[in-house]
């Protein structure tokens, strides 16, 4: 019987959790209301505070679990040494699996979350201890400049290929950014 209860609350979370994202594609967070929630999920107040404190609590829910599997990926890019652009096409398929659940947080500020800035503080973080663990910049101001442009391509590769929507974007980014990569390295090692 537990197993079935839990299933329901699986149910009723992710029934919850989707509302939002369809009312995202509709209007902005902030005339977004607890009750326009309710209506579209079919679901009584006492059901929805059951789970969430109110919109921002479930939006700033949402947004973790995605920086999370955002983290996870990204930790994954840089954990081996295996081709660039294998690692790169399986980093940017997995965030094509989530692409209208973050096109519509992308767009989400809460007093806890901005997920563009958090997103560019994973990037520049796992960046910089990339770098600094495999020894290829030594000066500290070189390391924060090139983890901000990092970030800065990344972002922008991230909503290009969201926007766009298709595995053809992928190809494109994986091509590019090695090109990209390697000429940034150089630009930046002959400014320091």
């Amino acid at each position: 019987m537990e197993q079935k209860s839990d299933l329901r609350v699986t149910k009723t979370r992710r029934n919850i959790q989707d509302t939002l994202i369809r009312l995202l594609s509709q209007k902005d967070f902030e005339s977004i209301t607890v009750q326009n929630i309710l209506d579209e999920a079919l679901i009584n107040r006492t059901t929805f505070y059951k789970y969430y404190q109110d919109k921002y609590n479930l939006a700033d829910i949402m947004i973790e679990d995605l920086l999370r599997d955002f983290t996870t990926d990204l930790k994954a890019r840089f954990s081996t040494n295996e081709d660039l652009s294998v690692l790169l096409r399986r980093f940017y398929e997995s965030l094509l699996k989530r692409r209208y659940r973050m096109l519509a947080l992308i767009k989400v500020r809460t007093p806890n979350h901005y997920i563009e800035d958090d997103i560019r503080k994973i990037l520049k973080e796992n960046y910089c201890k990339y770098i600094f663990n495999s020894s290829q910049i030594a000066n500290e101001m070189q390391m924060s400049y090139q983890s901000e442009l990092y970030a800065a391509i990344v972002m922008a590769s991230v909503h290009w290929m969201l926007e766009l929507g298709d595995e053809a974007g992928i190809s494109i980014i994986a091509e590019h950014s090695m090109y990209q990569t390697d000429k940034m390295i150089q630009a930046i090692t002959k400014l320091f």
